[in-house]
């Protein structure tokens, strides 16, 4: 099941990626980096809430690092 929602989404990524682009002209580099940035953070935040969620053992607290 993960592999097919990982399928489904990297459609998805492609299109909403192209589609926020569009348009944005001298800005486009910009806006690059914003979706980038947006993407990346959760690869980070993730194993951090993991950490918190070990350590304190409520996943309440987790949701304070984002």
């Amino acid at each position: 099941m993960i592999v097919l929602a990982l399928c489904l989404e990297s459609c998805c990524f492609a299109t909403i990626f192209t589609l926020r682009l569009c348009g944005l002209g001298r800005h486009t580099k910009f806006g690059e980096y914003l979706l980038l940035a947006a993407i990346s953070g959760g690869m980070v935040f993730t194993p951090i809430m993991e950490a918190i969620v070990d350590k304190k053992g409520a996943a309440t607290w987790a949701w304070l690092s984002p």
